[in-house]
């Protein structure tokens, strides 16, 4: 970013065409939630194109600014990725990523399979529904003031915690 945003301070482009791969450089994602608007800022009516993987970059425009471009089965070729119906227009578009949740935009625009580490989180969240029926058993029948009890309980907490319930 220092070198990118260096040059374009210095230069300070006029009615050029930018191409900036991987605008996202390893930045926390807070910065990368500002760096469009920044470099753009550095400029004067230039029209900028960006090569990504982040959905917070991708988050930062609408569906008409955004061409995805995949290759195709055998790798010879690439083509353009269709996210619309009928011709392109603003109102025909399947999603937003203004409006999506990130790991939505990398399963919709980046084809990711799978929203985090489904099965480890399932397994977990299996678990605390398990021990969270129990507790309520538990309570039910008044066996709530000792130590198991407090100790299922312990383990119910820190697996809400860890999986952010």
């Amino acid at each position: 970013i220092f070198e990118t945003a260096t040059t374009l301070a210095t230069i300070r482009p006029n009615g050029s065409l930018l191409l900036i791969d991987e605008p996202e450089k390893s930045l926390y994602p807070d910065i990368q939630s500002k760096i469009i608007d920044f470099y753009t800022s550095l400029t004067t009516d230039c029209q900028f194109f960006y090569a990504t993987h982040s959905p917070i970059i991708a988050s930062s425009f609408d569906p008409w600014e955004i061409v995805e471009l995949k290759w195709n089965d055998g790798c010879q070729s690439v083509y353009q990725e269709r996210h619309y119906e009928g011709e392109r227009h603003i109102n025909n578009y399947k999603f937003f990523p203004k409006y999506l949740k990130w790991d939505a935009i990398l399963m919709k625009l980046f084809d990711l399979m799978e929203d985090g580490n489904s099965k480890y989180r399932e397994d977990a969240l299996d678990q605390a529904v398990a021990l969270e029926e129990e507790l309520q058993a538990m309570k039910a029948e008044g066996k709530n003031n000792g130590k198991v009890f407090e100790q299922k309980l312990a383990e119910f907490l820190q697996l809400k915690k860890m999986v952010g319930w």
